[in-house]
Order: structure tokens, then sequence, then C-alpha cells
């Protein structure tokens, strides 16, 4: 599928999620953002799409950053308890 139909798609997808979330609220009076990241699985490196219903790429950076934190604070719980549990 060519990247500008994933695109046309995502911003379908984000239109549709934005209505759920956000019900007849203008732009700036939404209280829930939305991040749609697509990329090529089949590709070693391919272009990541990034769509969202209002976030700035300042917000969606940070977004990012927070996730990854998560991550790596889900992956060491999970080594401690495994450790825990083997020992």
């Amino acid at each position: 599928m060519s990247e500008q139909k994933n695109e046309e798609i995502m911003d379908q997808i984000i239109n549709e999620l934005d209505g759920f979330f956000n019900p007849g609220k203008a732009r700036e009076d939404r209280e829930v953002g939305l991040v749609l990241i697509v990329y090529p699985m089949t590709a070693a490196q391919g272009k990541v799409s990034i769509g969202t219903n209002s976030a700035t790429e300042e917000q969606v950076a940070n977004l990012m950053r927070n996730m990854l934190v998560h991550y790596d604070t889900m992956q060491a719980a999970k080594a401690e308890a495994e450790e825990a549990t083997t020992q």
C-alpha cells in the first residue's frame, strides 16, 4: 500500500476515533489526544507515519519519551519478578 494511501486511511481512523472521544468539540476544546503510528512490518527500515487529532510534534515526542520510560519500567519489574521466582 502506498504511503499516501496509508495517510488517507490514518486520517479517516483518527477522525472517527476523535468523534468518539471528543464528540462535537472544537479543536481547541478537545480533552483527549490521539496518536496513531503506522509502519511497514516487512521492511527492515521504513517510514513511520504518525497521525494525530491535535497534538504538536513536541507533544508527540513527549508522549513517546513517556512511553519509553513506562516500557523500561515494566521490563525492569518483569525481570525482577522473574528473578525472584527463580531464587
